[in-house]
């Protein structure tokens, strides 16, 4: 590659990082690629986008400014789906609890609530109400609000059953609410 530099093999070489889990190396290469071809610029800045992400969700942090770079980078793009969206902001939350400081976040949240996604994305949708917990949370202030809610969204007889306790439980971590009852 050194020696001939071309997309296709920067996205070989990026593809196999990914697959080795070396999502931080393979970010520099997805990168590279509208470099050497720049009609592939759009989809280039979206793998390096869902690198970065993938290293932070195993808790191997990119640096803050390298992770907004890349988000900022994907939402320039025009027509982006919603559901891409919402991903970008859901990495971002990730990157941003690494930090420590979920606050930082919270621009990529309100951007992601005010665009409706598809309903047929039931994925965006899904992952919509976890913003939107976190709006609630973090922007209202309002976290009694937010555990009165989910809980009321989980079916009769929740604290009984094991999935839907874990579930309960992970997303008060998530959070950092309710944590009296998760423990």
């Amino acid at each position: 590659f050194e020696s001939s530099p071309s997309a296709d093999a920067a996205q070989e070489i990026a593809d196999y990082l990914s697959r080795s889990r070396r999502y931080a190396e393979a970010a520099v290469y997805h990168e590279r690629v509208p470099e050497l071809d720049p009609d592939r610029a759009a989809e280039a800045k979206w793998a390096a986008f869902e690198a970065s992400r993938a290293s932070c969700d195993l808790y191997l942090p990119i640096p803050w400014t390298l992770m907004r770079e890349r988000a900022d980078a994907v939402l320039a793009q025009p027509d982006l789906e919603a559901g891409r969206v919402i991903r970008v902001a859901l990495g971002m939350r990730a990157a941003a609890k690494l930090e420590g400081n979920l606050a930082l976040y919270v621009p990529y949240l309100v951007g992601a609530l005010a665009i409706e996604p598809d309903p047929e994305d039931e994925l965006a949708n899904f992952f919509r109400q976890t913003l939107q917990d976190d709006y609630r949370i973090l922007v209202e202030g309002d976290a009694e609000g937010a555990i009165r809610d989910r809980r009321a969204g989980l079916a009769e007889g929740w604290q009984t059953e094991p999935y839907q306790v874990i579930g309960y439980t992970m997303w008060c971590a998530n959070h950092a609410v309710d944590l009296e009852f998760a423990r």
